[in-house]
């Protein structure tokens, strides 16, 4: 072997020396971002819902089919299963402090009461705390007068029904 023989030869160690360390660097650094980097981005994004948009509602109305498919069957079970999948929505909408949100979603467990015959349990434990926090705003104020209508129609309290009916105006039936 000449000199130049050796030289190449040198060369061509270096060469692929660093090529190994730079495919373990890679392989390093991969090995973190998938281990540390990666799922911390995925749990602060899945986390926490815009707080400002409504972008919830396509999850929630899948959530919605879900729970009345559940009202439907009528066991026992299901209403559990049901009332645990309008929890941890009302979880999920609390930690997005999204009004429209915590609002949509209580709104579903009231439905979810007055369909399994808990109207009275709707109103007192729903209706009347939205309706507290939440009525200054005319558009929810007027939602939930609608929800309180229904929960007093399925009490048979008619009256009652129509007095929470007729404070909405007619435009905002539309």
């Amino acid at each position: 072997m000449g000199k130049y023989d050796k030289k190449n030869s040198s060369n061509k160690r270096r060469i692929i020396l660093l090529i190994v360390a730079g495919l373990v660097l890679a392989g390093v650094l991969a090995g973190i971002f998938f281990t540390y980097v990666l799922p911390r981005m995925k749990s602060s994004s899945t986390d926490v819902v815009p707080t400002t948009s409504t972008t919830y509602r396509t999850e929630l109305h899948k959530q919605q089919t879900k729970i009345n498919t559940l009202v439907t069957t009528g066991d026992s079970t299901s209403i559990d299963q049901a009332n645990k999948i309008v929890d941890d929505e009302i979880t999920a909408a609390s930690k997005s402090g999204n009004d429209g949100y915590i609002i949509d979603v209580n709104l579903t467990k009231a439905t979810l009461y007055i369909d399994t015959n808990r109207a009275q349990e709707a109103i007192d434990t729903i209706l009347i705390p939205l309706d507290a926090k939440y009525g200054s705003n005319l558009t929810y104020k007027y939602t939930i007068y609608g929800y309180f209508s229904l929960a007093y129609r399925a009490l048979g309290n008619q009256d009652k029904a129509t007095e929470y009916f007729n404070q909405i105006p007619s435009k905002a039936l539309e």
